[in-house]
């Protein structure tokens, strides 16, 4: 009765073809118009903040999530972001990674929009074919500046559950997305849990970020009290997925969806670490969207190391 009414609540919270011609994949394009409208200028001197959306799972077509995850991302920003980040399929759900490719084109056209009203860079998960309907699927991220613009495509690597191996082809030996103050190594829940080709780019990284769509730990409809907490016995894979990348000695980024998809509950424990992996202000369960803060030196770029335990510069909100 108890999991029914959690999944009941989060219910009630989440719902009141084209091609790429020439479009460079987990590689890294910088890109900015002559009319500089990609231009980035940080909203904070000295500093880039990150936020970090912890969306809630939304059953409806496509159109209506696009519209209401948009909707509530805004009412909970501030407006002083320079990095906006959805979690995997935020816009999708696993009972329709088969035909959500289709609406592609709907969620990137939004997305680009988005990027620009908020004038960030943003981190937006789908679904895609490149070639239209017959053409190889793919689970991919794309990063919009703050013009609108492709500024970096990454296709996931890892594979996880059989029915995305039955669907998507894995992408290309990874890489990092070059930004204005630099680099973000991508990688997209599965691929935080098992290093592929090309993860030593990552040690060249000023931040490792995850995109997630994880139930936390393996379970199918999950009691509440297994889900993530902040401690404890039942430590989330979320969290524990860090510990493969310390070696690189880089601050780490998770965010994950929240909410029952399908035939998971997907736990959301989205947080931020330190190089030294040191969790900084995780969140739990529910909905939410959480920012962190990276000094720039003076060339504009992340500080090595960025955040460390030594020298905390990690700044949480809520």
């Amino acid at each position: 009765m108890r999991q029914t009414f959690v999944l009941a609540l989060f219910a009630l919270c989440a719902v009141a073809a084209d091609s790429d011609p020439g479009l460079a994949t987990n590689v890294v394009p910088v890109r900015a118009d002559e009319s500089g409208e990609d231009a980035f200028v940080p909203k904070h001197s000295g500093k880039v903040r990150f936020a970090l959306c912890q969306t809630p799972s939304v059953f409806s077509k496509t159109e209506t999530r696009i519209e209401f995850l948009f909707s509530w991302a805004r009412r909970r920003l501030h407006g002083d972001e320079d990095v906006i980040v959805f979690p995997e399929l935020a816009f999708s759900a696993f009972s329709d990674l088969s035909t959500a490719w289709r609406k592609a084109p709907a969620v990137w056209e939004a997305a680009a929009a988005f990027a620009r009203e908020r004038g960030a860079y943003l981190f937006v998960n789908h679904p895609h074919r490149p070639d239209g309907a017959d053409g190889s699927l793919f689970n991919e991220t794309r990063v919009f500046a703050p013009g609108g613009t492709v500024a970096f495509v990454y296709r996931k690597r890892v594979l996880s559950r059989m029915d995305e191996k039955a669907l998507f082809l894995p992408g290309p030996p990874a890489t990092m997305a070059q930004l204005p103050f630099g680099r973000i190594g991508v990688l997209i829940c599965k691929d935080a849990f098992t290093p592929s080709e090309g993860s030593d780019r990552y040690a060249s990284a000023d931040v490792l970020l995850v995109q997630f769509a994880h139930p936390g730990v393996d379970n199918i409809r999950a009691p509440e009290a297994r889900w993530f907490p902040p401690s404890g016995k039942a430590m989330s894979e979320v969290v524990e997925s860090r510990f493969g990348w310390a070696r690189f000695g880089k601050p780490y980024l998770a965010v994950n969806k929240t909410g029952p998809d399908g035939n998971y509950v997907l736990s959301g424990g989205s947080f931020a670490s330190d190089a030294s992996g040191r969790i900084v202000k995780p969140l739990k369960r529910l909905p939410d969207v959480f920012f962190i803060d990276f000094p720039l030196g003076p060339d504009g770029a992340i500080l090595p190391n960025g955040i460390s335990s030594a020298a905390p510069a990690v700044e949480c909100e809520r």
